[in-house]
């Protein structure tokens, strides 16, 4: 998770916390401890929005999605990507680029957004909505936004996971002088 989102995340649970802070503390009780339950209920909804309580229930073996619904959501992303004017490129990589997908997997996704602060803005809220979407829909979708190229570059892919691009008008992951898998670390 890059910068951009970390800030965006902050912000979610500060957007969580602050009603449940003023509804606790107009019920007479002291503020730490309103801080403390805000805070805790918050953080929680925020986790649970962002769609991570169904990848650790997949995780735990209690979920199950066909390679049929694999197919089907990635071609579904891809077209919601391309509608949205923040980002310039994303993809897939995990099981489904290694050609190992199974009915445990999850569909790891990485979005690269445009520059700007405004920019940012639309494409962590396209990636939370699409979590939200995932999570509404029981589909298991590791998903996160990042700041640039270099931002995916960072990350510990595998070398055998070539990309699956979902959106790249521009071949920013094609092309340029650093290639996505030259900077993959062996597994």
């Amino acid at each position: 998770m890059d910068r951009t989102e970390k800030a965006f995340f902050i912000l979610l649970d500060g957007i969580f916390f602050l009603p449940l802070f003023c509804l606790i503390v107009a019920s007479s009780v002291s503020a730490l401890y309103a801080v403390l339950v805000a805070l805790l209920i918050g953080h929680t909804m925020h986790w649970l929005f962002n769609g991570h309580v169904y990848v650790l229930v997949k995780k735990l073996g209690y979920a199950h999605t066909d390679k049929k619904r694999f197919t089907d959501y990635t071609a579904e992303l891809s077209k919601r990507v391309s509608r949205e004017p923040s980002i310039v490129a994303a993809a897939a990589f995990g099981s489904l680029s290694r050609g190992q997908l199974t009915e445990h997997s999850d569909l790891d996704v990485r979005i690269i957004r445009r520059g700007g602060a405004i920019n940012g803005i639309r494409a962590c809220f396209f990636t939370f909505l699409e979590r939200s979407r995932a999570l509404l829909g029981s589909f298991p979708l590791d998903i996160y936004t990042l700041d640039s190229l270099a931002g995916l570059r960072k990350e510990k892919l595998r070398s055998d996971e070539p990309p699956i691009i979902l959106y790249d008008p521009e071949n920013i992951l094609r092309g340029g002088d650093r290639p996505i898998n030259s900077q993959r670390s062996n597994p």
